[in-house]
């Protein structure tokens, strides 16, 4: 499941399990807003796993990938995250060792990718990255309609090689924390 919000003028949280015998796997990232956008009212959505569209790759009935769609879109699968600036957000698990995935990110985009488990070689320069590392790519062009393609392969030895990846237009504000309040 995935807890998406658009925080504008503030929020007041705290994580604590609703069951501490539910083992979670938690992970925040925050994003900036527009300036335009930082004094919005708080919107809060709750996209559970049935409601987050899914990428399957599979080649001679085995599944290769699968891609979770949280925001933005992937091969023409759009996910359900509402956002008021395009963002690219996806849980991607490539299962079978050697298997290289293509994904597109929008060539005027900033991007990250955080490993969260495996052993896997990104890019066209197969730089090695594992579990706990993250890669990250600025914008190649400012020209919105050029796609750049990422390669992900997975070089982990009986694992799956499973990534977070968020990509985004710069928006060229600064951050503002801790208010107002």
């Amino acid at each position: 499941d995935v807890q998406w919000l658009k925080v504008g003028r503030g929020i007041v949280h705290k994580e604590v399990p609703a069951n501490k015998k539910t083992r979670i796997h938690l992970m925040q990232v925050w994003l900036n807003l527009p300036k335009s956008n930082k004094c919005d009212e708080a919107i809060y959505q709750d996209l559970s796993e049935d409601k987050i569209p899914t990428r399957t790759i599979k080649s001679n009935g085995e599944i290769l990938a699968k891609i979770r769609v949280i925001s933005g879109k992937s091969d023409g699968i759009t996910g359900p995250a509402k956002n008021v600036v395009p963002i690219k957000a996806l849980d991607i698990t490539i299962k079978k060792q050697g298997f290289t995935l293509e994904e597109d990110i929008p060539s005027n985009y900033n991007m990250f990718a955080y490993i969260l488990e495996g052993r896997g070689a990104f890019g066209f320069n197969k730089q090695i990255l594992e579990a706990g590392n993250v890669l990250i790519s600025h914008p190649v062009s400012d020209d919105e309609d050029i796609a750049s393609v990422l390669p992900i392969q997975n070089d982990s030895e009986g694992k799956d090689l499973r990534v977070i990846l968020f990509a985004g237009k710069p928006i060229k504000e600064p951050v503002v924390q801790h208010g107002p309040f």
